[in-house]
């Protein structure tokens, strides 16, 4: 019994003992050491960081790369930190200024300036390489985060079509802003533990790993974009020309092979760009067509009525006029064939070629064509065009739209009515991506029956010949047939501008199975003749002479 009692004594002492010891403990852990402890525990976080991912790749058809992402890392500091814990700031000048990461005088006022702020960009978009000698420099309260930065390895060539990336390298232009969400893809999430310092100790558990974006295979071949837009520049730079645009189709696929607008802008560099620049004129600016409209209208009268080629029309006197409204010709061409009306762009016969048609029949040719509708919705900001509405005994304004004026159109329209010209009557679905499965291709939108298409291409044809319109734009490897155009700008306020001009050339090669279809339009040449025939079917003749040899479609004999 008394050896139970000492026992319970001794157990109880032990017991009060360690309740002793813990108190004793707690109070030094919680009073004496409470400045210690807290310390310690701002020293050690753990947060949660974003891991980039790379933003996927736009490729040509042939797979060259036309946009490329790549690591890149932004410095920034926290001013309030180092002046709350006064840091050497004399040091930290000395380690930046041999990087040549920023000026001493520049990192001093960012420090005085803003010394309550907690975040403020030092330098962004750093290589990785001299990052790396950032961080083994081991500046307190000075951080990189890593992010990814776009490139473009052709700069303003392709640049209107690309469209380009914000410096958080999110689509906010034409292609790249369409298909954002496929190309950028998602960023991983990063457990890690920090120091007081915001220095990395260790990484932690991985909460998601990065998802890169999806690579982009366009239609565009890079060569043809290059040779196109070099012409393009070449041409408005020698007729001291306000713009221009220049698209290629491939006329049975209805893929863009180029699109090249000037002017343009380099977006690996886009800082202080005019507006104007970023625009791809191509898709948004539209314009009377005027004579390279006429094809379509002569279109339109074989498939409503029955003549032939060899049908004679009189355009004597070679004026027209309706209601005190007068419609003219270069000059009295006389009697001219159907073909004759096109090859020596009589207006007075196009006129009359129509004058028995119904209206409503050559508007709905019009809409089925695609005219006053967007081509296809992958590019951002194309403009439908416009028609004037007008009433049946309003022959005047129906005349003239059958020479290209009362109607607005923008470049990717007009080519893409042409190419149904060369496609057997059939209007292709336009597309800036790389078809796949071309082989067996169901074309739903027959515009005209193949026998129309194919008169009208050789009319065509006869355009280049040697008494049209267009023999600048022939090609020493391959025959073409195409339409030179015209047209006088409208000036808002003023009207039709008898000293400001728009020309044009529309054509297809090689004649007669065409593969391409290509559209030249420039705005305003004021130097060097403003006609069609010298302004734009030059421009036609050099790309498409290139074209044919890259894309290996010479013919073996020509005549």
């Amino acid at each position: 019994m008394k050896i139970y009692k000492i026992r319970l004594f001794l157990l109880g002492f032990l017991i009060f003992s360690i309740f002793i010891l813990f108190f004793v403990r707690c109070y030094y852990l919680f009073v004496t050491q409470k400045d210690f402890l807290q310390n310690q525990g701002d020293l050690r976080a753990v947060r949660v960081e974003s891991i980039p991912n790379i933003r996927g790749s736009i490729l040509d058809r042939n797979g060259k790369y036309l946009a490329v992402s790549t690591i890149v890392y932004d410095l920034w500091l926290n001013p309030y930190k180092i002046h709350k814990d006064k840091i050497d700031i004399k040091n930290l000048t000395k380690q930046l200024k041999t990087l040549n990461i920023i000026k001493p005088k520049k990192l001093d006022e960012i420090l005085s300036e803003k010394e309550d702020k907690q975040f403020v960009y030092i330098k962004r978009n750093i290589s990785p390489n001299k990052a790396e000698k950032i961080k083994q420099l081991n500046l307190p309260y000075l951080f990189l985060e890593p992010k990814t930065k776009r490139y473009y390895p052709s700069a303003e060539v392709v640049a209107t079509l690309l469209g380009k990336t914000d410096i958080d390298d999110n689509g906010v232009e034409g292609i790249e802003l369409y298909y954002n969400k496929s190309l950028k893809g998602t960023q991983g999430k990063q457990s890690v533990l920090k120091d007081r310092l915001g220095r990395t100790i260790k990484e932690l558990d991985l909460i998601q790993e990065p998802l890169s974006g999806q690579d982009l295979t366009l239609s565009i071949d890079l060569r043809l974009q290059y040779i196109a837009y070099k012409e393009l520049v070449n041409a408005i730079d020698y007729h001291n020309s306000q713009s221009g645009a220049v698209v290629i189709l491939d006329v049975t696929t209805g893929e863009v092979l180029a699109m090249a607008n000037y002017p343009s802008y380099n977006p690996n560099n886009s800082k202080n760009v005019d507006f104007n620049s970023l625009r791809n004129r191509a898709i948004t600016d539209v314009f009377e067509p005027g004579s390279v409209f006429k094809p379509l209208t002569l279109a339109m009268a074989f498939e409503n009525k029955n003549i032939t080629q060899d049908d004679i029309i009189d355009t004597s006197p070679g004026f027209l006029t309706i209601k005190n409204k007068t419609i003219k010709d270069i000059r009295n061409f006389g009697k001219l064939t159907v073909r004759d009306i096109l090859i020596r762009s009589s207006n007075i016969g196009i006129s009359k070629l129509i004058a028995d048609i119904d209206q409503n029949k050559f508007v709905d040719f019009l809409y089925n064509l695609g005219f006053t509708s967007k081509s296809q919705n992958e590019l951002q900001g194309e403009t439908s065009g416009w028609l004037n509405h007008f009433q049946e005994t309003d022959k005047f304004s129906y005349y003239t739209l059958g020479f290209g004026y009362g109607i607005a159109v923008n470049a990717l329209q007009l080519v893409k009515a042409y190419a149904a010209i060369g496609n057997k009557g059939y209007l292709p679905n336009i597309s800036v991506l790389k078809q796949k499965n071309i082989g067996n291709i169901e074309y739903k939108n027959k515009i005209m029956s193949e026998n129309t298409a194919n008169q009208v291409l050789d009319v065509l044809h006869g355009v280049t010949g040697p008494t049209g319109t267009a023999r600048r734009a022939v090609i020493p490897f391959a025959q073409v047939a195409g339409k030179t155009g015209t047209t006088r700008r409208i000036i808002k306020g003023v009207g039709y501008d008898a000293k400001s001009h728009n020309a044009m050339f529309v054509g297809l090669a090689p004649y007669p199975n065409p593969k391409l279809a290509m559209v030249v339009f420039i705005a305003d040449p004021k130097e060097n003749g403003y006609y069609g025939g010298l302004v734009a079917a030059p421009v036609f003749s050099k790309v498409m002479s290139s074209a044919v040899r890259i894309l290996g479609l010479e013919q073996q004999s020509i005549g």
